[in-house]
């Protein structure tokens, strides 16, 4: 079976994201709170893709857990969900910066939950 992890501060969000998973055929979701708790979770154990909400328990937490998980050599896929983008510089861009951490795609909010379980489809193969 192959493992997905969540992380967002909303319940609600990680309940609905959860919810659209469970549709997925050979799957087990795991959600998370916090970025930290992203973090110790992907070092222990093997997750095919990672999804993390940007701003949990801070502003850019989900962009420090990107960094921290390929700091340690983490290579799953990551993706960042977040209703902040579109700056007028790299260094305000949520996207441009989330890719430069090492993301591999960015989710802009509101998202359907077909676009989620259409990249875990992918990434399951």
């Amino acid at each position: 079976m192959k493992k997905v992890i969540i992380a967002d501060n909303e319940i609600s969000i990680l309940s609905m994201l959860e919810l659209a998973l469970s549709d997925v055929p050979g799957i087990e979701v795991t959600a998370v709170e916090s970025g930290e708790s992203l973090v110790s979770k992907v070092k222990e154990n093997e997750y095919s893709v990672i999804f993390t909400d940007n701003d949990m328990e801070k502003d850019n937490a989900g962009i420090e857990a990107i960094k921290a998980m390929r700091e340690a050599g983490i290579k799953t896929p990551i993706y960042l969900m977040s209703g902040r983008y579109g700056g007028n510089t790299p260094e305000t861009d949520t996207p441009a910066i989330a890719m430069n951490a090492g993301a591999t795609g960015f989710i802009p909010k509101p998202y359907k939950m077909s676009t989620v379980t259409q990249i875990v489809t992918k990434h399951l193969g």
